[in-house]
């Protein structure tokens, strides 16, 4: 058994792109595809038969999108690395897949698509919001997110999703006819494309129409991590505490990556609290809320009730939330006071990347690399760390039980997700407590990524294998 973290892989600083960047570059769409097929030559690891269906992946994306090819233009450097990874990603998916052949093609055309989408946007902003841009938007800050919201209604849905279903065309008349008669059933991908505010602050209530009643959120697309609304309290947002959607584990937050489900809609509702100009009726809203007799829950009642038993009730952490958080790890691991202390003080503080965050949080509780124990480390996880050919292993292939059935409040866990920022594809996450052991579900807390505030959230282990497990040594 290794005797302390200095024997197990750390996972990379995170490599996320700076979305902030503006340095001019102006490559079209026909000029990058070319010099990826170019790349290709100069690649010694790349087998004959996956340069073949690269190649013909490329091709098929070449003339999918001929008319588009030449006059699109990727005007900053970061716009052309994020198309970059993008098409990357989808050409890594085909050999992930144990039913691949030599004939499969990936289909990309919803990278290029929403690519198109957000110029199309782009456009649009430029004409009626005195020359904002997307680009712009990714780098406001919260208040001024909301008051263009409040000004031009679903400006935040344009932004910070996109439809999910490749079959249906993305453009930004799509978008607006969607805000405007929402459908029961359509998935959106959550992202806030870099906008660390956005990230950290935004929720489902202040993006989607107030028609939308319900919505389930699977967290990092996965349904075992599915939560399903009971309530929607306030028409929107408005980045208030106690405004948004609500199930009994209290508010129900979404970050990058998630899938929001569009559940009960009620549009009767929402014309109900419109005024005659289109503009949404707050006031109304809130005196219609007072007017609930007391034997009737309203949100006031609601929000009492969850805040009772414990359950956050915004996407920030409160003080209140943390030593609620405290008290259940304390519950269980009364002998771990420090590190539980340590974890409680580092939610909502940024890493350089996810080891460093953990890393942080053990010094911090005194439990410095001698004070550290490596009790699990899968096999075939270190072949992968000791520079070999790194081969992305289907996911679910190793599960672990009896691993998992040692884990505390504290212990440091690597698993496999498959994350593209760190050599082994590994993420680095504390262990909270249990969701539902015999499915693997657990509640971790982690730094998502670089200079990201770390946050509790919620982990797979079915799906996202445990492949080493590192706990605190006491003196």
């Amino acid at each position: 058994m290794p005797n302390s973290l200095s024997a197990a892989p750390q996972s990379s600083r995170s490599e996320s792109i700076d979305t902030s960047r503006t340095q001019k570059n102006s490559q079209s769409f026909k000029e990058i595809l070319k010099n990826t097929l170019a790349n290709l030559d100069q690649n010694p690891e790349l087998s004959s038969k996956e340069e073949k269906i690269y190649r013909k992946t490329l091709r098929k994306l070449e003339s999918t999108y001929k008319e588009k090819l030449d006059t699109l233009q990727l005007n900053t450097e970061a716009e052309i690395a994020d198309l970059k990874r993008e098409i990357q990603n989808d050409l890594d998916a085909l050999f992930q897949d144990e039913k691949f052949s030599r004939t499969d093609v990936v289909d990309l055309s919803k990278t290029v698509a929403g690519v198109i989408r957000r110029k199309s946007v782009e456009k649009t902003l430029q004409e009626n919001f005195s020359e904002m841009t997307l680009e712009d938007l990714r780098e406001l800050p919260i208040d001024t997110l909301i008051g263009l919201e409040n000004k031009h209604e679903g400006i935040l849905l344009y932004a910070f999703t996109d439809f999910i279903d490749a079959k249906q065309k993305i453009d930004l008349s799509n978008f607006e006819n969607f805000y405007k008669a929402p459908s029961v059933g359509t998935q959106l991908r959550v992202d806030f494309r870099g906008n660390k505010e956005a990230e950290n602050k935004l929720g489902a209530a202040d993006i989607l129409p107030p028609s939308v009643r319900q919505v389930t959120v699977h967290e990092n697309g996965d349904p075992a991590l599915a939560r399903t609304s009971e309530r929607r309290l306030g028409l929107k947002g408005q980045n208030k505490s106690g405004h948004g959607f609500f199930d009994e584990e209290g508010y129900i937050p979404i970050f990058s990556g998630d899938t929001m489900i569009v559940g009960g809609v009620d549009m009767h509702f929402e014309k109900n609290y419109r005024k005659s100009d289109g503009s949404l009726d707050y006031d109304k809203y809130e005196g219609n809320q007072k007017k609930i007799p007391n034997d009737i829950e309203n949100d006031v009642r609601y929000l009492q009730k969850l805040k009772a038993k414990g359950k956050s009730l915004s996407k920030t952490y409160t003080e209140e939330d943390l030593a609620n958080l405290e008290q259940k790890m304390l519950t269980n691991s009364a002998d771990r006071k420090e590190l539980i202390q340590s974890i409680k003080n580092h939610i909502g503080k940024p890493g350089d990347h996810c080891w460093d965050w953990v890393n942080k949080v053990y010094n911090a509780a005194g439990f410095s690399q001698e004070k550290r124990v490596t009790v699990y480390q899968h096999s075939k996880y270190e072949q992968r760390s000791k520079g070999k050919k790194f081969n992305r292993e289907r996911p679910g292939k190793h599960e672990n039980p009896s691993a998992m059935k040692g884990l505390q409040p504290g212990d440091w866990v690597f698993f496999f997700n498959q994350n593209k920022w760190d050599a082994v594809g590994d993420h680095s996450a504390l262990f909270l407590r249990w969701i539902d052991a015999e499915k693997g579900i657990a509640e971790m807390a982690s730094c998502p990524g670089a200079d990201r505030p770390g946050r509790i959230h919620h982990t797979n282990f079915m799906k996202t294998p445990i492949t080493t497990i590192i706990k605190p040594v006491n003196s």
